[in-house]
């Protein structure tokens, strides 16, 4: 995508920012939290403005929505992060919670983590 990005914009085509899916696994498994920040920094570099969208991370860990949100939030030009769903109940990947809040719209420990970071 960085290259795309790159050569589209040296063409003069109107590229002024770019959405990164986050549908991430828990733990060291691909696509894991832990290559979000390099992610981020690459696709920040070559458009004016970069976002997170659709983040939801398999089994929900504390530190891998840390990671996911430090990876935006230490670029300057990262404007946002769109966690995908709000409860595990009604997300697409339900059977795998991966979101802030569980069936019963209980916070989980890492939407407390996120209120930290932000």
């Amino acid at each position: 995508m960085v290259s795309k990005v790159s050569e589209w914009r040296e063409k003069g085509w109107p590229i002024d920012g770019i959405g990164s899916q986050g549908h991430l696994e828990a733990g060291s498994t691909f696509p894991s939290s832990e290559g979000v920040a390099g992610a981020m920094k690459a696709l920040c570099a070559v458009a004016d403005e970069c976002a997170i969208t659709e983040l939801d991370i398999k089994g929900a860990a504390l530190v891998d929505y840390e990671n996911a949100f430090k990876g935006c939030l230490d670029v300057e030009n990262c404007v946002g992060i769109t966690v995908w769903g709000v409860s595990d109940k009604d997300s697409w990947r339900a059977s795998n919670t991966p979101l802030l809040f569980d069936a019963n719209f209980t916070p989980k420990p890492a939407y407390d983590a996120v209120l930290g970071l932000l």
